[in-house]
C-alpha cells in the first residue's frame, strides 16, 4: 500500500522499475551481512537477489496511483469524521 500512497501523493520518487531481480548480496547488506535467521520477520524477502527483497506485505510491483487516491480519500474521510467528532463532544 505505502508504494500505491507514494504514487498519488510524489510519483517522481518512486520507481517501480527498481523492483527486479538481480542485487548482489555482497553489496547489498552491510558488511555484517543480514540479520540472523532468529531475528528476521517471517513475512519479510532477505534474499537480495528476489525482486521483492527488503518488502513486507503487498507486492509493490501491483501499485498504483489510483489505489494510493482511493486509500488516501478513505484515509482523510475517516480522519475528518473522527476530528469533527471530537469537536462535537467537546
Amino acid at each position: 500500500e505505502e508504494t500505491s500512497y507514494g504514487l498519488a501523493l510524489f510519483p517522481e520518487h518512486i520507481d517501480v522499475s527498481a523492483l527486479t531481480p538481480g542485487r548482489q548480496a555482497g553489496t547489498t547488506w552491510a558488511a555484517s551481512g543480514p540479520p540472523p535467521e532468529d531475528d528476521r520477520h517471517p513475512g519479510v524477502e532477505y534474499d537480495p537477489t528476489q525482486p521483492l527483497f527488503g518488502q513486507l506485505g503487498k507486492d509493490a510491483r501491483q501499485a498504483s496511483a489510483e489505489r494510493g487516491e482511493t486509500g488516501l480519500n478513505h484515509l482523510v474521510e475517516e480522519l475528518a469524521g473522527r476530528i469533527l467528532q471530537f469537536l462535537a463532544d467537546g
